[in-house]
């Protein structure tokens, strides 16, 4: 059995839909990230439909097939291993040979059903691996278990919990400890410190009540170009928020000469790269940029993933809910996503992100309000981030927004996110 690589990115996959509604399945994507905060992994959740569905186990096989061509994660998962959530019946099916195996890790909760470890040693034995769920309320069987398993999952709390501290010290020297719902920073650093080495939640995602805080002179600097870019200023005053920031320039002259723009090309002056560069795509460019300065590492910082998620998504779905948006209209769409995690990145209140930047009302409101149709989106795109599917689907039922459409806009932004970081982005667009 090959065994769970924590540098490798994975996703966690599963659905629940009625039969015949493949089209409409529902999938949310959340990161689980490594010790040292990057993100390593995206677990997909679902709604919990399968109990009072007929044939569950087809239906959830069928489904989990679907979302796998149908929405991307095919491509997106070409190198990595999909963590699948499985019901006691399915892990009993053989429409489990209908997957991948070299591309599933099978979760299950042996806090609840009995693992049968010869069906799991013959699953392992055909490529598939496991990921133990409930681990701290499985008692003696889970020792039994652990040579069917690539990782052992707790919540936070039974991972801090002081009756579990010696079989979690007795766990982390023959498995990989993963911590689910890890939403404060202080459980980050406890769990760590425990001998966690995967962390799933959104603790990275939420401003930090700090004042006094000088933000990076880096990010104000990209922070003023863009704010300089979006207003339509004179070139003279871009080019002078340049000229004070090496760092910035160097960056700039590396992009120009990139095989993507100008190769080859002598650039003589900071005016030239940023007319070769052109508004449009040095205002995506210093957006991208804006959360990518943290370290070398930075395509794998979970708030930049997140960030150009909650853009490229937001770009998408404005554009199925209504098909006569301008150009204008999904550039507005894009940094409302993008600088909706701006107050967390510079630890300042989101009133001052916007006042300095000095965006019109259409990015200003959404942003701080929650105004308008962008507004609403931002608020769809949030409700999928955790999980909320009854707010999903009465979200956008409100307007109008088919769930395929929702679905497909997710899955592109998923890929396009992945295509950035991966540095394969070329110009940086979405379209």
């Amino acid at each position: 059995m090959a065994k769970f690589n924590p540098g490798m990115t994975v996703l966690t996959a599963a659905t629940g839909l009625a039969p015949g509604a493949s089209s409409n399945y529902v999938l949310a994507y959340q990161p689980i990230i490594d010790v040292n905060q990057h993100s390593v992994a995206v677990e997909l959740l679902y709604p919990p439909l399968m109990a009072s569905v007929a044939d569950a186990e087809a239906t959830t096989a069928r489904l989990v097939v679907d979302a796998f061509i149908h929405s991307g994660l095919d491509a997106f998962t070409r190198d990595r291993r999909v963590f699948l959530p499985l019901p006691q019946a399915l892990l009993d099916s053989d429409l489990l040979a209908l997957l991948p195996a070299q591309h599933f890790s099978l979760v299950v909760d042996i806090s609840r059903n009995e693992l049968p470890v010869e069906r799991c040693r013959a699953l392992c034995d055909a490529g598939f691996s496991f990921v133990l769920a409930g681990g701290a309320a499985a008692g003696n069987r889970l020792a039994t278990l652990l040579s069917c398993a690539d990782a052992v999952c707790f919540s936070a709390e039974e991972g801090l919990a002081q009756a579990n501290a010696a079989l979690v010290r007795d766990l982390r020297g023959a498995t990989i400890l993963m911590a689910s719902g890890v939403d404060h920073p202080g459980q980050f650093s406890a769990l760590r410190e425990t001998g966690f080495s995967l962390f799933q939640g959104y603790y990275f995602a939420h401003p930090a009540e700090v004042t006094g805080i000088r933000a990076d002179p880096r990010k104000v600097a990209v922070l003023d170009a863009l704010a300089r870019v979006s207003i339509n200023a004179e070139n003279r005053e871009i080019e002078a928020i340049f000229r004070a920031n090496l760092a910035l320039t160097i960056d700039l002259l590396r992009l120009v000469n990139s095989a993507a723009i100008a190769p080859n090309l002598r650039i003589r002056s900071i005016r030239q790269a940023l007319t070769i560069m052109g508004r449009d795509q040095l205002r995506r460019w210093l957006q991208v940029l804006l959360f990518s300065l943290d370290n070398a590492d930075a395509q794998r910082l979970p708030l930049m993933d997140l960030a150009l998620r909650r853009a490229a998504f937001l770009e998408r779905i404005l554009t199925r809910h209504d098909c006569a948006v301008t150009a204008r209209h999904r550039e507005e769409a894009f940094m409302v996503g993008l600088l909706s995690l701006a107050d967390v990145l510079l630890q300042w209140p989101m009133t001052k992100v916007v006042d300095r930047l000095g965006v019109a009302d259409e990015v200003r409101r959404p942003l701080l309000e929650r105004w308008g149709v962008c507004g609403l989106l931002l608020n769809l795109c949030e409700m999928l981030e955790l999980g909320d599917f009854e707010g999903v689907d009465l979200l956008a039922e409100e307007l109008g927004l088919p769930m395929s459409a929702v679905m497909q806009a997710q899955g592109e932004a998923l890929a396009w996110a992945h295509q950035v970081a991966s540095g394969q982005h070329g110009e940086a667009k979405t379209h």
